[in-house]
């Protein structure tokens, strides 16, 4: 494991410049991002026959990620917020989706650049893909739950300007799976759980999932793996280890066709207010015009938003926007359109709040 790990740092270090690394024990590390070029973090923690991967990454300018050998077994892969693009070697399948027919943009073009063609069918979330001359541009849009198998070969990240990353990563080992499936074979409708079809995929294969409302679920249950706090004790480390082993568990145990299946569905109001907050975090909504754009109730809506992203909505608005407002003053840009552009009634309430948070005020 400690060359998984000392890899990942060399990768990491090629492409973003680490500003320091931290290890609570053998079996984690944490990178920090150099804040000169960004923000965030890659987690990776060894809990035996799983590893799980967490990132949280945020990039001042386009930043591109490449591992020229991505080698992986079975891997579970949870995109919980944020939009970004893979290029992927031509030996790679992208199986079509669970559920209903894949939709998708296909463009062919003879060079990177050169894009041609028609675009099949209307869907609420894409999964876009471009055929290029050696490799296929995906993009992934959160939320979003892929099935991976086998060796990805050369793999190439893309992340634009500014756009707040945020994944679950979870490696399962081979022999691990083939045990798991072993054990379920005898069930009526074992072909039909995620566990079987990872077991089924072709080899150098992914296949997205369609999210129905159950996954949505699955999508909630991973934000509290996500936002489990990064142990520091044996305690802590035990408790992101049985949180990642309790999601592992029910997602590979869960029938495909519940996960993607024949419609996609509205996500979950919590869900749905946290995307609405994401993107429109200079809105002034109360929580009672967010539950009614939501489709909820205010006592729900708020119970369902503290138990997804571990606190309560002003505050997790204000913490969106106060991360927002250091980067544009670290971009030297002037606190009176800083304010306005993140919704503030005026650059003395901006001011107020900023020292509150941070504990200075902005220069």
């Amino acid at each position: 494991m400690k060359y998984v790990f000392d890899k990942q740092l060399e990768m990491i270090n090629d492409w973003c410049m680490v500003k320091n690394v931290q290890r609570f024990n053998q079996l984690s590390q944490i990178i920090y991002i150099d804040k000169s070029i960004g923000d965030g973090y890659f987690e990776r923690y060894d809990f035996g026959s799983i590893g799980l991967s967490r990132v949280n990454c945020y990039f001042h300018r386009n930043h591109q990620f490449i591992n020229p050998n991505c080698q992986t077994s079975y891997v579970l892969y949870i995109v919980l917020q944020g939009s970004y693009e893979y290029q992927l070697d031509d030996k790679v399948t992208i199986e079509e989706k669970v559920g209903v027919k894949a939709t998708v943009k296909t463009e062919v073009g003879t060079e990177v650049g050169t894009e041609v063609g028609t675009e099949v069918g209307t869907e609420a979330r894409q999964v876009n893909r471009i055929k290029l001359k050696q490799f296929e541009q995906v993009t992934i849009n959160a939320p979003a739950i892929w099935l991976i198998k086998g060796d990805l070969g050369r793999l190439s990240t893309i992340i634009s300007a500014k756009e707040d990353i945020k994944a679950l990563y979870i490696e399962l080992d081979k022999d691990f799976v083939g045990k798991l499936a072993a054990q379920i074979e005898q069930q009526t409708d074992a072909n039909n759980l995620i566990i079987s079809k990872l077991m089924t995929m072709s080899d150098s294969s992914i296949l997205p999932l369609n999210l129905t409302t159950k996954a949505a679920n699955f999508v909630m249950q991973g934000w509290e793996v996500y936002n489990t706090p990064s142990p520091t004790d044996d305690i802590k480390f035990m408790a992101l280890q049985g949180q990642c082993l309790t999601f592992t568990s029910l997602l590979l145990k869960q029938c495909i066709t519940e996960i993607g299946g024949a419609k996609v569905q509205a996500l979950n109001s919590a869900y749905q207010a946290k995307l609405l907050l994401d993107e429109f975090y200079n809105k002034n909504w109360t929580i009672r015009e967010l539950a009614q754009k939501t489709g909820t109730n205010e006592c729900y809506l708020k119970a369902d938003f503290k138990k997804l992203t571990t606190r309560t909505i002003g505050d997790y608005r204000t913490h969106k926007r106060m991360q927002l407002a250091m980067k544009l003053l670290q971009e030297r840009q002037k606190i009176a359109p800083i304010a306005n552009q993140l919704g503030f009634s005026s650059t003395q309430y901006f001011r107020r709040v900023f020292y509150k948070f941070y504990g200075y005020m902005p220069d």
